[in-house]
């Protein structure tokens, strides 16, 4: 492509959203995408949900979309001879969906024999690994990054893009079992995430007949068995005749559950602390720093690793945050975390817009000390004393202002945070806290409560 897909579909999505209700220009560009036996009902799922359809979209299926919708807007933006190679235009221009839909279609709704009923939530049967491939074949096994293992970003055209992190060599050495007859038979998850279903309930089951019926627009996301599922794709792909089977559990947990499963069963399948303590949310705590993941400015900031990459714009890691709060706010219930996290919004909030050049543009760069991820185990003890002391938000840039916040101040050498050459000891984090801990705040009280 010559441009960035991510842009496109960007922009595919803002058009999409103006013209879906326009009856004559959507018949049209069903009319043209039937040209290449792309079915109407396709046609309208890219137009109801673009958001969560377009980045999945085969490159030939979004290169005829973009071209009909340019031939009815006029768009300059989607003018494809300026957004794909004539290559990738002369090979979607042959290609024909009834070929690509003749290949093992299977569509919701899905009718499974041979389950059995745990419970309401929980039931257990086995597919074959054909079957798990059909169903990637037909995107309705999904990776969703909220309930599944440590994904990681990366940085493509200015954005940053969350993707899944696979283990290449774990998945060939899986693919390679699986091709030898050596794979053991094991347990894959997956949830059908409740609320997604079109219409009531996402799962329905017959005891008398022992089957499972996975209602239509049902979400189906692989909690446990991503590596698997890969290795054994690339083994049919390899030798199609290949036999397999798998253990399927199926889940049928809200986002909330579907975490809370994945943090126990990691406890026998290694994932990093830092992200199983973010999928817990055992502590109040946890519960805060997801609220600020969710509304304040660390949106996208927070790292699920122990160290922060400032080029993917992370400034603090899970851990840093979470264990601080749980030190300095002392919460039992759930209304208590709300209102510590609404309270810890609007500090940060105001901390990284005061301070944005630090912050966002130059975050990274000239070792920024105010910036570290060390250093929020200070703000939250300040944010704390704050708190305390009845001292208004508005307060917080004179008090920043006052303790001069860089490696050419020497207190920070003297209370043992840096070394000589300006770089942090191996207690700094404590040293930090203990700093913050010990300010007086007296000389900026004012009256008034919280803002």
């Amino acid at each position: 492509m010559r441009a960035s897909r991510s842009e496109l579909e960007n922009t595919l999505q803002d058009v999409i959203l103006e013209i879906k209700h326009d009856k004559k220009k959507v018949k049209n560009i069903k009319t043209g995408l039937k040209a290449y036996s792309i079915p109407p009902g396709a046609v309208q799922r890219y137009f109801a949900n673009p958001q969560e359809i377009l980045p999945e979209l085969d490159l030939r299926i979004l290169c005829l979309l973009t071209e009909e919708i340019y031939l009815e807007t006029m768009l300059d933006g989607l003018n494809p001879t300026n957004i794909f190679e004539e290559q990738e235009l002369k090979v979607a221009r042959t290609f024909d969906y009834s070929l690509l839909s003749s290949i093992n279609m299977i569509d919701f709704p899905i009718y499974l024999n041979n389950v059995i009923m745990i419970d309401s939530e929980n039931f257990v049967t086995v597919w074959n690994g054909k079957f798990i491939k059909q169903l990637m074949d037909n995107q309705l096994l999904r990776y969703n990054f909220d309930t599944q293992r440590e994904h990681i970003k990366v940085k493509r055209n200015n954005t940053i893009q969350k993707v899944i992190n696979l283990n290449s060599k774990s998945v060939d050495e899986i693919a390679q079992a699986a091709l030898k007859g050596e794979l053991e038979k094991t347990t894959i998850t997956i949830n059908a995430l409740v609320g997604t279903a079109d219409d009531g309930e996402e799962l329905e089951y017959d005891a008398k007949k022992m089957q499972l019926i996975i209602k239509d627009g049902t979400f189906l996301d692989i909690v446990d068995g991503m590596h698997r599922i890969f290795g054994i794709i690339n083994a049919l792909e390899s030798n199609p005749e290949i036999e397999h089977e798998f253990i399927i559990s199926i889940k049928n947990f809200n986002t909330k559950q579907a975490q809370r499963h994945l943090a126990q069963i990691s406890t026998f399948n290694p994932i990093s602390k830092t992200h199983i303590e973010a999928l817990k949310e055992s502590r109040k705590s946890d519960m805060v720093v997801r609220h600020l993941m969710r509304e304040s400015d660390l949106k996208g900031r927070v790292s699920q690793t122990s160290t922060p990459k400032p080029t993917l714009g992370e400034v603090v890691s899970y851990n840093t945050l979470a264990d601080t709060i749980d030190e300095e706010f002392q919460m039992k219930t759930k209304l208590d975390a709300e209102e510590v996290g609404e309270y810890l919004t609007k500090f940060f909030d105001h901390l990284i817009g005061t301070y944005s050049e630090e912050f966002v543009d130059n975050l990274g760069k000239d070792r920024n000390l105010i910036s570290e991820n060390i250093m929020f185990a200070g703000y939250i003890i300040l944010a704390r004393k704050m708190l305390d002391d009845k001292l208004k938000i508005r307060n917080l840039k004179e008090i920043i202002d006052e303790l001069n916040i860089t490696r050419d101040n020497e207190v920070w050498e003297k209370v043992g945070v840096l070394d000589k050459n300006k770089n942090f000891v191996s207690t700094a984090k404590p040293k930090v806290k203990m700093y913050f801990r010990n300010l007086e705040l007296n000389k900026f009280k004012a009256a008034g409560g919280i803002e």
